[in-house]
């Protein structure tokens, strides 16, 4: 269990390095902020390990985190490379529901 485990974390990782390598050799086209979502922490597992993961995932994302929020995309994030233009997407989504949830949050907070 724990090497199948092991071997899933490295897959999600390489995806999530190829994903970076093209963020950063590319801006996000068709949005407003060029701003990627927060973070892609790993789902807690049953063993508990998603500390040391979620801190390893943190520092290979660090340069596109934005704010105190988490966004839980790590399961979109592949090692196909076929797949990055998805990842892209899902990434821009989200960071425009960031974008959402933080102005309604502002206007509830000058309302009350």
């Amino acid at each position: 269990e724990r090497e199948r485990e092991r071997r899933v974390l490295s897959q999600h990782l390489l995806g999530l390095g190829r994903l970076i390598t093209h963020m950063a050799n590319s801006s996000l086209p068709n949005s407003s902020t060029n701003t990627p979502a927060r973070d892609t922490s790993y789902p807690p597992s049953r063993h508990h390990n998603t500390p040391s993961r979620e801190n390893r995932l943190t520092t290979a994302i660090s340069p596109y985190l934005v704010d105190n929020h988490k966004v839980v995309l790590f399961a979109t994030v592949s090692s196909d490379q076929h797949t990055i233009p998805d990842s892209i997407n899902t990434l821009r989504r989200a960071a425009q529901a960031h974008h959402v949830l933080h102005a309604c949050r502002r206007g509830v907070a000058s309302a009350g």
